[in-house]
């Protein structure tokens, strides 16, 4: 599976350049997508008319692992060196005048980009050091959030029906 950050400076352009490529594929994909439906004002009832009013971007939840140990020398590098591109993507620094961090396309084989959004929330477990305390294997928890300009969320909207256009 593989991530590209947008280009330093650019909106929506992705750097092949900075991919990171997992070392391990994710052994599952966990989707999430909920709409916010606001009950009416109704008097004496036990079930109020629900209302639709939006729908919240998607949630992609996947774990990643990272390992140093089983590499071929006998000097065994530090996992950080891998994990620290990924803890990257929660930053603004040196993501040029965007002043937010990078949006990312995920992509993984045959299935080629299957979700675009940002790192929303990351959580990095280090489970493997050396003797000398170097961290050497290290489980990550990502949570991307769907992101999408509001021109290109427009485009895919039907609002010809009678409810949006009266």
């Amino acid at each position: 599976m593989k991530i590209t950050p947008e280009k330093e400076g650019a909106v929506l352009v992705f750097d092949e350049g900075e991919t990171i490529t997992a070392m391990f594929n994710p052994n599952k994909l966990s989707f999430s997508k909920s709409v916010d439906w606001q009950p009416g004002n109704a008097n004496q009832r036990d079930v109020p008319e629900l209302q639709f009013k939006n729908g919240d971007s998607r949630t992609l939840t996947l774990d990643l692992m990272f390992d140093t140990y089983d590499t071929p020398s006998n000097k065994k590098i530090d996992v950080r060196d891998h994990t620290r591109k990924l803890s990257h993507l929660t930053t603004v620094a040196t993501h040029g005048d965007k002043h937010r961090p990078p949006v990312c396309r995920l992509s993984w084989g045959a299935a080629s980009v299957f979700f675009q959004g940002v790192l929303q929330n990351m959580t990095l477990l280090l489970t493997l050091f050396m003797p000398n305390g170097t961290p050497v294997r290290a489980t990550s928890n990502c949570v991307f959030r769907e992101w999408y300009t509001n021109y290109a969320d427009l485009q895919n909207q039907k609002l010809e029906s009678s409810d949006v256009s009266k």
